[in-house]
C-alpha cells in the first residue's frame, strides 16, 4: 500500500536523522503565488507533503514537495514577502567577505 505524502516526509526526516543528515536535504525557493506553484508542481507529478502558515513570520505560507525521485531532495517553497526579503538581505550581508571561518554566526 502506498504511503501518504506526509508519511513519506516523516520517513525521509527519520532516515536522514539516522544518517546524521548527510547530503542535500532540500532546496528552497520563493514564489509570488504558492497556490499556482502547488498546481504546477503537482501537475509535474510531485506530491505536496506539507503546507503551513507561520504566524511568527507574518503568516508566511510554506509548502514542501516530494521531488526526491528527480532531485534526490525535497523542494521547500514559500510565498515571498517583506519579512523574508529582509531576512535574506541580512544573510547576504553576513556572507559578504566571508571565507569559511566561524561558520555559526549571528545575523
Amino acid at each position: 500500500m502506498p504511503r501518504s505524502p506526509r508519511a513519506a516526509f516523516l520517513s525521509m526526516l527519520w532516515q536522514r536523522e539516522r544518517l546524521r543528515w548527510r547530503g542535500l536535504r532540500f532546496v528552497t525557493r520563493a514564489v509570488d503565488d504558492i497556490d499556482a506553484e502547488t498546481r504546477r508542481l503537482n501537475a509535474l507529478g510531485f506530491d505536496t507533503v506539507m503546507t503551513c502558515r507561520l504566524p511568527a513570520v507574518g503568516g508566511l505560507r510554506l509548502a514542501w514537495y516530494d521531488t526526491r525521485k528527480v532531485f534526490g531532495a525535497m523542494v521547500e517553497v514559500y510565498e515571498e514577502g517583506d519579512l523574508m526579503r529582509r531576512f535574506y538581505s541580512r544573510v547576504a550581508r553576513a556572507a559578504e567577505n566571508w571565507h569559511g571561518e566561524n561558520p555559526v554566526r549571528s545575523l
